[in-house]
């Protein structure tokens, strides 16, 4: 099978490696289309993450189709097509047992410890199966994979606590801050803001709804202000990795606000910060990472629903021979969504 094999920053292979074979407890998945995650393109083309050891496959955002099940696996049927979650966590520790199973320090992650998405084929042991999900054939194998960038944002959502009525600004408009912008949406904001400066990113968030500035030309903090009468917002999200967005998000939100920081900043990152700022404010800031099993359900259903549609964020799909032009283009701002179909 074909596999691209990632080695360290730019150094992405290409390779043929023997069809998986099975265990009595396994099973083995075509994939038919993997989304590159911004985790991905970091690894690839910024810094060497450090809980990813080379060789690796990589690739996280998987749907596909089960063509081989282990004699021992039962509930599934060979033809089943299927979307995977990001990580499965232990269940036996606190956190699994609380439901906060995306922080379990034994999680299995698929494309860090265990080989990903940019392959022909995947295979996944009996501790995987049940983050293994079937999807309706309403969805396309692109569509559902978006499953795993929209549990995401669900879960950074639900971090922020969204509530009707609410006016929300989201920094950055990827495919990230658009799927948080519908669901702020959903979740029944009264107003979306979204700060953002690339042309066709800018599109797309006004389409779905949102008032949008373009930070290269106003002072984004004073925009704010200005558009919700000098109130700022009941909740904030920083939908990239950048030290300034999250410094400008904390001038965003209002007294009794929530900031979330969703995107992840290089490591030995720091900010300046008065304290006051929070303390007199009650302002509550917290982190966002990743998706719980049962996020990671309930975004398929938001998806196979038609609640939050994922289609216009699909902008280019590629071959995995051609996985490394998809980098190049998230790297030059040309793309929202890439695609890999091995």
């Amino acid at each position: 099978m074909k596999v691209a094999v990632y080695y360290g920053v730019n150094d992405v292979r290409i390779e043929e490696r023997s069809k998986p074979r099975l265990r009595a407890d396994e099973i083995l998945i075509r994939v038919k289309a993997c989304g590159i995650c911004t985790s991905d393109f970091r690894s690839v083309k910024i810094r060497k993450s450090s809980y990813i050891i080379p060789p690796r496959i990589l690739g996280h955002e998987i749907a596909g189709e089960i063509v081989e099940i282990g004699s021992d696996v039962k509930g599934f049927e060979e033809g089943m097509r299927v979307v995977i979650a990001p990580g499965v966590g232990c269940g036996e520790c606190a956190y699994c047992l609380t439901g906060r199973d995306n922080l379990c320090r034994n999680r299995l992650v698929i494309g860090a410890n265990l080989d990903g998405g940019f392959a022909e084929y995947v295979k996944l042991p009996s501790t995987y199966l049940r983050g293994v999900i079937p999807f309706p054939k309403n969805l396309t194998f692109e569509e559902a994979a978006l499953t795993e960038p929209l549990s995401c944002c669900l879960h950074g959502i639900l971090r922020a606590n969204v509530r009707i009525g609410d006016t929300v600004v989201i920094l950055g408009a990827g495919p990230i801050g658009l799927l948080h912008l519908q669901l702020a949406k959903a979740m029944g904001a009264k107003k979306v803001i979204v700060s953002e400066a690339v042309k066709r990113r800018i599109e797309l968030a006004r389409r779905f709804g949102a008032e949008v500035i373009n930070f290269k030309e106003v002072d984004p903090v004073q925009a704010v202000k200005d558009l919700t009468n000098g109130e700022k917002a009941d909740k904030v999200i920083v939908a990239v990795g950048d030290i300034q967005a999250i410094s400008q998000g904390l001038n965003m939100v209002k007294d009794a606000g929530t900031l979330v920081i969703f995107g992840g900043v290089p490591p030995g990152s720091q900010i300046s910060l008065d304290p006051n700022l929070i303390h007199y404010s009650e302002i509550n800031v917290t982190g966002s990472i990743d998706s719980t099993i049962a996020e990671f359900k309930k975004a398929l259903e938001l998806i196979s629903n038609r609640i939050i549609d994922v289609k216009p964020l699909i902008s280019h799909i590629i071959s995995l021979d051609n996985i490394m032009m998809g980098f190049e283009l998230m790297e030059r701002k040309e793309s929202i969504k890439v695609i890999v179909k091995p």
